[in-house]
């Protein structure tokens, strides 16, 4: 389905059937979260120097170092857009098509009857200014220009899609992250992970950098103003 459309869609809410709260013996999981253990290197978490060893691990989805994570960012408050009426029916004509170019892909239809296909759907829309199709990829572009949409809507033709054989569970990505900043912290780096979730890995010299920080040389950096005001960390286990 169409990259944008899928963002989109998201603002249209499921309701479950089920009374909330309710509980499933067959969905009920016990399992070790994932850790793996290091004394080498250094590692900042929020500014905090953390201290080694360092036991590495995700608890409820939040990495942790030693038992202690960043604190939960607060959700943007960011008001739901409001779609013309126009738009509410691009979205739905984007998400019939998404459905349809899916359905096509699964029964193995060629990428150039893909392209046929989508192209004559977008011209028999009203919404639809006008179609081209590329060896690649569907474009249409819609009449004027909404408030919240862009103008062109593009779909990616491909071959028949094929699900993953053995899916990545979220335990094995969360546990690959873990071993990535074990080998770094092992091969001497050190690791400064900021609240915002991205992270800063310094090899060489990395007193040079902290003592650049601290001593406001880095204006305006995140990486200085958390080591200058260190952000407190959460205890999690």
């Amino acid at each position: 389905m169409s990259w944008l459309f899928s963002a989109l869609l998201l603002n249209l809410w499921m309701s479950s059937s089920e009374p909330r709260g309710a509980v499933h013996a067959d969905r009920i999981a016990i399992a070790t979260p994932p850790s793996v253990v290091t004394s080498k290197g250094a590692l900042y978490l929020g500014g905090n120097r953390m201290s080694p060893p360092y036991e590495l691990s995700y608890v409820d989805g939040r990495f942790a170092v030693n038992g202690f994570a960043l604190p939960l960012a607060e959700p943007p408050r960011t008001p739901p857009p409001k779609y013309s009426a126009e738009e509410r029916a691009q979205i739905a004509l984007g998400q019939r098509a998404g459905d349809l170019i899916d359905s096509l892909r699964a029964e193995g239809v060629s990428p150039v009857r893909q392209g046929e296909i989508l192209r004559s759907m977008g011209n028999a829309s009203p919404l639809v200014d006008s179609a081209a199709v590329t060896s690649r990829a569907v474009t249409w572009w819609f009449h004027g220009r909404g408030r919240y949409l862009p103008r062109r809507l593009q779909f990616e033709l491909a071959g028949k899609w094929y699900p993953p054989a053995h899916p990545v569970t979220r335990e094995q990505r969360e546990l690959d992250e873990l071993e990535h900043t074990r080998n770094l912290l092992e091969q001497g780096a050190t690791i400064f992970i900021l609240d915002s979730g991205s992270r800063v890995v310094a090899i060489e010299d990395p007193g040079k950098l902290v003592a650049r920080a601290l001593a406001g040389k880095l204006p305006g950096s995140r990486l200085e103003a958390e080591l200058r005001s260190p952000i407190p960390l959460e205890r999690v286990r």
